[in-house]
């Protein structure tokens, strides 16, 4: 191919990325202008108020360690060469101790448990 096809690609290309990029920004400055509590008169905005009206959640990491922490276990995995070892997290995801986790986690391993966060209990795991 010649050297002026090469130039003319390239600019075609250019002034494309352009102008997408220059479309993306005109458009989002545009949605920037509207407030956001823009509503027609008599309009009311429930869902709005509803959850403006909620308290605060707590950002504590005990707190929220305290919440989570019932509905997720490390695994940890042995397997039958070498003294391997692995670990994973899963989460419980049935009140009879089913678990949820990777399938990365477990495959080939020959002794599985579950350490259980919440109450800080190892259970043997059957797949």
């Amino acid at each position: 191919m010649s050297k002026g096809h090469h130039r003319s690609v390239w600019w075609s290309r250019s002034a494309s990325v352009l102008a997408v990029v220059g479309l993306g920004l005109g458009l989002g400055a545009g949605l920037g202008a509207v407030p956001a509590s823009a509503a027609p008169p008599g309009v009311s905005t429930p869902a709005l108020d509803r959850v403006a009206d909620r308290p605060m959640l707590s950002l504590d990491p005990t707190l929220l360690v305290a919440q989570v922490g019932p509905q997720v276990v490390n695994i940890n995995t042995k397997f039958g060469y070498n003294n391997a070892v692995g670990a994973g997290t899963g989460i419980v995801i049935d009140p009879n101790g089913v678990v949820l986790t990777n399938n990365h986690v477990i495959s080939g391993a020959t002794d599985i448990s579950a350490f259980d966060v919440g109450n800080g209990q190892t259970y043997g795991v059957d797949v």
